[in-house]
């Protein structure tokens, strides 16, 4: 039976998986995102010329009925865990399988020391801690390894050295000041894997800050992942794997012991540290 697949997904996590996975599928009939566009060629690959449609995820359903499709892959953030159950009962209704992006296979393999920061759930300011990162590797060449915030980048170009201003969000605008004075790089494009081989060669130390609460797309050799006091991050997806994964759990607010109660169970060999102690524990974290 030939399928006809479709990856929903957003913050360019789909466009990954997608070259990672599917670039030599000729089964691939449409992403589904919340900003239409069109992965254009080459990007899209010598099977898709015209590109691949990207359109929006609010009409999955009228596209599914119209281009037959038979599986669904979720490469998306952002979402709970609810309404990935909902999702797949509504596919398995009309017959379509749902299936998730592999997240260790997902992770590109660095040849230098790599420090990841993540979330546990969306919307979690975490600017202080890069900076502080970016501090403590101030002797260091540190490239800090982005994804483009928003598709219009994606089909733009496949990477961009020292991209500065207008291509970030407020929160990382504030940190590259610190960036510049300590000489690091800032590194970003739609292929994933030329952003990595460019942080390379341009750093000593690979910095991933996944948007949202998305997992890295470079596997980390330290691991860390920010925690907002009261968060429930055991009903977001893919917070809670980095909250799993993690092998430092940065915890922000007051100490809840409850809520570390949930972390020791999810992932009892965490290094559990309070926000405000991070200054003092950067140096010991990053040896």
């Amino acid at each position: 039976m030939k399928k006809n697949i479709c990856i929903v997904g957003n913050n360019g996590k789909e466009f990954h998986l997608y070259s990672l996975y599917y670039k030599k599928n000729k089964n691939i009939v449409f992403f589904a995102a919340n900003c239409p566009e069109k992965l254009i060629y080459p990007f899209a690959g010598d099977l898709y010329p015209q590109g691949i449609p990207i359109l929006p995820l609010k009409d999955l359903n009228t596209y599914i009925e119209k281009y037959y499709i038979t599986d669904v892959v979720f490469a998306g953030s952002n979402v709970s865990f609810e309404y990935l159950s909902v999702l797949g009962q509504q596919l398995f209704q009309r017959g379509v399988d749902l299936r998730y992006s592999p997240v260790a296979r997902m992770m590109l393999k660095a040849s230098k020391k790599t420090i990841a920061v993540c979330n546990a759930v969306p919307n979690v300011c975490n600017h202080n801690l890069i900076g502080a990162i970016a501090k403590t590797l101030q002797n260091q060449k540190l490239s800090w390894l982005l994804r483009p915030y928003n598709y219009t980048q994606f089909c733009a170009k496949a990477l961009y050295v020292n991209r500065f201003h207008s291509s970030f969000p407020p929160a990382h605008q504030r940190i590259q000041s610190i960036f510049r004075k300590f000489h690091h790089n800032v590194i970003t494009g739609n292929d994933f894997r030329q952003v990595l081989r460019e942080g390379e060669k341009q750093g000593n130390f690979l910095l991933v800050t996944p948007p949202g609460n998305d997992i890295p797309f470079v596997k980390p050799d330290i691991y860390i992942c920010v925690l907002a006091k009261n968060s429930d991050f055991y009903q977001h997806y893919p917070g809670r794997i980095n909250v799993e994964m993690a092998n430092v759990i940065v915890v922000s607010g007051e100490e809840d012991e409850s809520q570390l109660e949930k972390i020791r169970i999810v992932n009892p060999n965490a290094h559990i540290i309070k926000e405000n102690d991070i200054g003092g524990e950067m140096a010991a974290l990053l040896v």
